[in-house]
């Protein structure tokens, strides 16, 4: 990640971070628990992340619009996520060595970078580090820490309540852990998430979501189960990676749509039946994980940061498979692994290059999806911001051409 650092704030960076007065003095802290029009600097941005816009307020004390210190804090938080989820690995296989190439895999796989090269994205690693630490302490029977943690984590993204499903999926792998101690964390998180959704509710969070749909809330579900396997096929091979990927709106009779719910369902069935097996644990950590942006409203479609906690059910079943095959042919395994974390780590500097400047960004998505006229608008911006002025009204005059109501190309 050495040539992702010196880039600039990118895309909802400008009014979450750059442009957000909020964020420009620690006495606003207070009001970010109680106010969700504290995330943005503008009337659009309406979210309750407090503790994300503490860490933001507690960034700029520091070191002011410096994108370099904010990238620096998002690979702090990366590289602790990718070493907490090598502990749960260790925990749920008692294999260092496995834990160790999972842990490796999470820190360098280019479908990560985002979370990096977006200061925005530190909402979703920042949640999934306290997120994975409270599977951690589950697994330990620290209830208290499970508490605190999963109050943090709901702090920062409200996609952490999955915490409680996922506790029922882990419930298998808990060792020790006393039955009392897991209907008492089990209880903690409940009420918990009732306290939340109740503070959702008082803050018009949750109203305010509700109004902004940006498509029918069924036309949103077919589109994202086809996202489901979208995901798994970028985890699997991330040669085509965008901050606006081709993705199309879906609806029940489209192919697409009929063949992803048949893999989903088919990967349920599957997954449940052998849930005890790593690859089953695998398979429900990331459908629990995934599962909400299925129903949130979702302005894009598909987001590489979205998949970073779910994907680590796949770096765990890629880890365990790898393992298997050490145990049996180790030289083999060895040159395989060296070879595959080699190829991700070029790759993600790859990518990071491409995250190095707007308009390297932006030029990008519109070279992968010429028909999105949010990346024909955005690279006009970046254009007009380095000057090129003839260059920005060609790409701004296609963007509005490919939809007319895009109002910040007015």
């Amino acid at each position: 990640f050495s040539n992702s650092l010196g880039g600039p704030f990118h895309y909802d960076d400008l009014h979450s971070v750059q442009y957000n007065p909020h964020i420009r003095s620690l006495s606003w802290i207070p009001t970010f628990f109680v106010d969700p029009s504290t995330f943005s600097g503008q009337a659009r941005g309406f979210m309750y992340r407090p503790l994300l816009l503490t860490t933001f307020a507690s960034d700029y004390a520091l070191w002011g619009q410096n994108a370099t210190a904010f990238r620096v804090g998002n690979l702090a938080i990366h590289i602790a996520a990718a070493a907490a989820f090598g502990v749960l690995s260790y925990l749920l296989l008692r294999s260092t060595l496995a834990a160790t190439v999972i842990s490796l895999i999470f820190l360098v796989h280019p479908l990560h970078g985002e979370v990096v090269n977006y200061i925005s994205a530190r909402s979703d690693s920042l949640m999934a580090l306290l997120f994975v630490v409270c599977c951690i302490c589950a697994l330990k029977g620290r209830s208290h820490a499970v508490g605190i943690g999963y109050a943090a984590s709901l702090m920062v993204k409200s996609v952490a309540i999955t915490l409680g499903p996922m506790f029922v999926m882990l419930r298998g792998w808990g060792g020790a852990v006393t039955a009392t101690k897991s209907k008492f964390m089990a209880g903690a998180v409940v009420l918990l998430s009732i306290g939340y959704l109740a503070v959702l509710w008082s803050t018009r969070f949750l109203s305010h979501s509700a109004e902004v749909f940006p498509r029918a809330p069924t036309q949103e579900i077919w589109t994202q189960v086809k996202g489901l396997v979208y995901y798994v096929w970028l985890f699997a091979s991330p040669i085509r990676l965008s901050v606006d990927h081709p993705f199309s709106v879906g609806a029940a009779t489209d192919p697409a749509v009929i063949m992803a719910i048949t893999v989903v369902l088919s990967a349920v069935g599957l997954s449940w039946r052998h849930r005890l097996s790593v690859p089953g644990l695998a398979a429900i950590w990331y459908g629990v994980a995934i599962l909400p942006y299925v129903f949130l409203p979702l302005n894009v479609l598909v987001a590489e940061r979205r998949a970073y906690l779910a994907m680590a059910g796949g770096m765990l079943l890629a880890g365990w498979a790898w393992h298997r095959l050490y145990e049996r042919r180790r030289s083999q395994a060895s040159y395989i692994g060296m070879s595959l974390l080699v190829c991700l780590v070029v790759l993600t500097m790859q990518r990071n290059q491409v995250w190095a400047s707007g308009i390297g960004l932006w030029s990008d998505a519109v070279e992968k999806n010429q028909a999105s006229a949010r990346a024909q608008v955005n690279l006009s911006l970046a254009l007009r911001r380095a000057g090129r002025a003839d260059s920005a009204r060609r790409h701004l005059r296609e963007g509005l051409r490919l939809d007319p109501e895009f109002a910040e190309g007015w």
